[in-house]
Formats: structure tokens, C-alpha cells, sequence
């Protein structure tokens, strides 16, 4: 398999997971999610992963929503930006009812 063709084969693959995951979030009625960046060898990173029940089985269900590099400062600001194109992208803007981070003064300032 050549590299086109397996790019080409992930991408779709992405976005039938990716599809899959906006239709279960949105039967769920509430969602929580948790943020965390961090930094290393000098380049800064984000995650955002998504909990919510799931109401048919009543099951914890966890997934990951992105890890992607934070260009320049990871200042609050920044991090509020980008946690609010995350859930928007996934369609849970209106479902996150907390959000989990540490208490580092850039997300404390990003929530107040």
C-alpha cells in the first residue's frame, strides 16, 4: 500500500468514527469533559477528552475529542478557544454540564 492510499484509507476511517461519535453524543443528555495541556522538547499540546451515561445501557462511556498542538503560548485565551471549537465541532455545547482540568492559572482564568 502506498502512503497516498493510506492517508486517503485514515481519513475516511476518521470521519466514520468521527460521525459515529457526534450520533452517540447527541442521545446523550449530559456530558462532562476534561482539558489538559502540557509541553515538550519546547512545543505545547492539548487534549480534550469527553464522559458522558449512556442511556440505553446506563454505562460510563469515555472518549477522546483531540490532542493537538497549541502554536505559541498556551495562554488562557488560547485554551478557551480552542476547548470552545472542540465541543462545538462535536456538537456538545449545550450538553457539557463540568469541566475537568488542573489548577493551572491559565484554564482557572480561561472558566472565570
Amino acid at each position: 500500500m502506498c502512503r497516498k492510499t493510506l492517508i486517503s484509507r485514515l481519513a475516511e476511517h476518521y470521519g466514520a468514527l468521527k460521525k459515529r461519535l457526534v450520533v452517540e453524543l447527541a442521545l446523550a443528555s449530559a456530558a462532562a469533559i476534561t482539558a489538559d495541556c502540557w509541553s515538550h522538547f519546547n512545543k505545547s499540546f492539548m487534549g480534550i477528552t469527553v464522559h458522558w451515561i449512556d442511556k440505553k445501557t446506563r454505562a460510563r462511556r469515555s472518549a477522546m475529542l483531540t490532542v493537538e498542538r497549541i502554536v505559541g503560548r498556551h495562554t488562557f485565551d488560547v485554551l478557551a478557544a480552542t476547548i470552545d471549537r472542540v465541543i462545538r465541532e462535536y456538537a456538545i455545547q449545550n450538553k457539557v454540564v463540568a469541566c475537568v482540568t488542573d489548577n493551572g492559572s491559565n484554564f482557572v482564568k480561561a472558566f472565570s
